[in-house]
C-alpha cells in the first residue's frame, strides 16, 4: 500500500502541474479539426471528436465546474459545424429536460417541508443506543431517503450531521472503530446506495436519459438494480457490525432521539406526505396507465408551489439548476454520438479487440470493472467516465445482446470507488460534511478494494436477473 500513499501525496502536491498539464493536453483536441476525416467518418464527426476530447480533458482537471464545461462544449460544437444550434441543444426542449426539473423540484419540496428531518429523527429513535443500533439507524435512514432526494451530497450531509453528533455524545475518537463504522455507514447509504433508484442520484438520471428508447422508469430501473442493492447493502452491513462483535454500549443518547421536540406535524408536512405517496405511486405504476414520469414530477412541483411548501425564492435557489444543465448537456453529447454514427465507427474499429471480451458476459464484467478502476485513477468525473465506456462498448455490446444499461450501471457503481484520495468527490464531500472529525483517508481506503471486489461478485450474480428483465441475452 505504500506506493498508493506516495502516488496520492504526489497528486495532492502537484495539483497546479496537473492543471497545466491537462490544459496542454487539451491542445491535442485541435488535431481533429485539422486532419482529414478517418475512413467512415464525416468532417462534423471529426469535429465532434475534437470537442468531446476537450470536454473530457477539462472535466478530468476540473478547470471549471462540469456544467460550465458542457455548455461551452456544446456551443463550440455549433461553432465548428457539428450541428445547428437547434440540433445540438434539442434536448433542452425535450421531455427529458422537464423530467429533471420535476424530479429536482419534487426533491426540493420534500426537503423544504421538514418531513425528512422528522422522518430521520423518528428512525433513529426506533433503534437501541448501541453502536450496532446507531450503524443500523444510519443505514436504514439512508435507504429510506435514497429514492426521495436526487442530490447524493444532500442525503449524505444530512446523515453526516447525525453521525458527528453520535460521535461527540459517545466520545468516539477520530479513527476509532466506531467512528469508521459511522462514517462508512453514512457515506455508503447516503452517497452510493441511492444509485439503485432512478430518482436517487443525478448519475442515475443520466442512465435513464441515455437509454430513453428503452423507456426505463422508476420500477423497471429498480427491477434491474434491486439485487445489487440488497446484496451490497447487506454485505457491508454485516462487515460493519462484525467490527463490534463483543462491543456493547448502553448509554442513552438524548441528542438524536429528540423527535418529540419537533412537535405535531405541520400542514406542509402533512401535505408533503400525500404528494409523496401519490407521486411515488404514479412513478411506479404510471406506465400501466400511459402517464409519463415527467408529468408526475412537474405536477408535484406545481402542487408544492401552489400550496406554499416551495416559495418563488425556493424555486430559484433550492433546485439544482447546475445539475439540470449538466445532465441535459451530457445527454446531448451522447445523442450526437449516435446521430453522427460515431458509435458504429468505434464498434467496427475496435471489433478485433472488443469482440473476445463482449462475447462472454462472465469475462466482460470483471474486465469492464477493472478498466473503470484504472480510468477513475486519472478521470475524476464519473460523468466523463460513463461517457468514455458508453462510447467504447455500447454498440458492440448491443450486437451480442448486452444492453447498454449494463455498461452504464457497472461503470457508475464502480466509479464510486475511493481507492485514491483524490478521485472521489463523494469522499471529499463526506470529509467536509463531518469536518474531518471522524476518520482519515488511510482509515477507509481498504474498504474501497472490498467494495470493488464485492461489486464484481454481485454483478456476476445479477446475470440471471438481467436475463429475466431482458437486459441480457445468454
Amino acid at each position: 500500500m505504500r506506493w498508493l500513499n506516495i502516488l496520492s501525496s504526489w497528486f495532492k502536491q502537484f495539483k497546479n502541474i496537473k492543471l497545466v498539464g491537462g490544459l496542454l493536453l487539451s491542445l491535442i483536441s485541435c488535431i481533429f479539426f485539422i486532419i482529414p476525416p478517418f475512413p467512415g467518418l464525416t468532417r462534423p464527426a471529426m469535429n465532434y471528436l475534437g470537442v468531446f476530447l476537450l470536454i473530457i480533458i477539462l472535466m478530468m482537471v476540473h478547470f471549471v465546474a462540469d456544467y460550465i464545461i458542457i455548455i461551452l462544449g456544446l456551443m463550440l460544437m455549433v461553432v465548428v459545424g457539428v450541428g445547428k444550434f437547434q440540433e445540438v441543444f434539442s434536448l433542452f426542449g425535450d421531455t427529458f429536460f422537464w423530467n429533471l426539473i420535476g424530479i429536482f423540484g419534487f426533491s426540493a419540496g420534500v426537503t423544504n417541508s421538514g418531513l425528512l428531518k422528522r422522518l430521520t429523527n423518528k428512525t433513529f429513535s426506533i433503534f437501541p443506543n448501541t453502536i450496532n443500533g446507531q450503524v443500523t439507524a444510519i443505514f436504514i435512514t439512508g435507504l429510506i431517503l435514497s429514492p426521495l432526494i436526487p442530490s447524493v451530497t444532500a442525503k449524505m450531509t444530512l446523515l453526516a450531521s447525525f453521525a458527528v453528533v453520535i460521535a461527540q455524545e459517545y466520545g468516539y475518537h477520530k479513527s476509532s472503530r466506531e467512528a469508521i463504522a459511522l462514517y462508512l455507514a453514512m457515506y455508503l447509504s447516503g452517497y452510493v446506495f441511492g444509485l439503485a433508484f432512478s430518482t436517487g442520484g443525478t448519475s442515475a438520471a443520466i442512465i435513464i436519459g441515455m437509454l430513453e428508447k428503452q423507456n426505463l422508469n422508476f420500477g423497471s430501473y429498480l427491477a434491474n438494480t434491486i439485487l445489487w442493492l440488497i446484496l451490497i447493502a447487506g454485505l457491508f452491513y454485516i462487515i460493519l457490525l462484525s467490527m463490534f462483535h463483543n462491543s456493547q454500549n448502553s448509554q442513552v443518547l438524548t441528542t438524536v432521539s429528540s423527535h418529540k421536540d419537533l412537535g405535531p406535524m405541520s400542514s406542509n408536512e402533512k401535505f408533503t406526505v400525500w404528494v409523496l405517496i401519490i407521486a411515488l405511486s404514479f412513478w411506479i405504476f404510471g406506465p400501466l396507465f400511459h402517464i409519463p414520469s415527467y408529468l408526475v414530477g412537474i405536477v408535484a412541483l406545481c402542487a408544492f408551489l401552489i400550496q406554499g411548501t416551495l416559495s418563488t425564492k425556493d424555486f430559484r435557489g433550492k433546485i439544482s439548476w447546475d445539475m439540470v444543465i449538466l445532465i441535459t448537456g451530457f445527454m446531448s453529447t451522447a445523442k450526437l454520438l449516435t446521430d453522427l454514427n460515431i458509435d458504429t465507427w468505434l464498434a467496427q474499429s475496435m471489433a478485433p479487440v472488443l469482440e473476445p471480451v463482449v462475447n462472454n458476459i462472465f469475462l466482460f464484467i470483471p474486465i469492464l470493472s477493472l478498466l473503470v478502476v484504472i480510468v477513475r485513477t486519472f478521470v475524476v468525473s464519473e460523468v466523463a467516465c460513463m461517457s468514455i465506456f458508453y462510447a467504447l462498448f455500447a454498440k458492440p455490446c448491443s450486437q451480442v445482446g448486452i444492453s447498454p444499461f449494463i455498461i452504464l450501471f457497472i461503470t457508475l457503481i464502480i466509479s464510486q470507488t475511493w481507492h485514491m484520495s483524490y478521485n472521489q468527490m463523494g469522499i471529499d464531500a463526506a470529509a467536509a460534511a463531518t469536518d474531518d472529525s471522524l476518520v482519515t483517508y488511510h482509515d477507509i481506503r481498504k474498504y474501497s478494494f472490498i467494495y470493488i471486489g464485492l461489486c464484481i461478485l454481485i454483478f456476476e450474480l445479477c446475470i440471471p436477473l438481467w436475463h429475466l428483465t431482458g437486459m441480457l441475452k445468454l
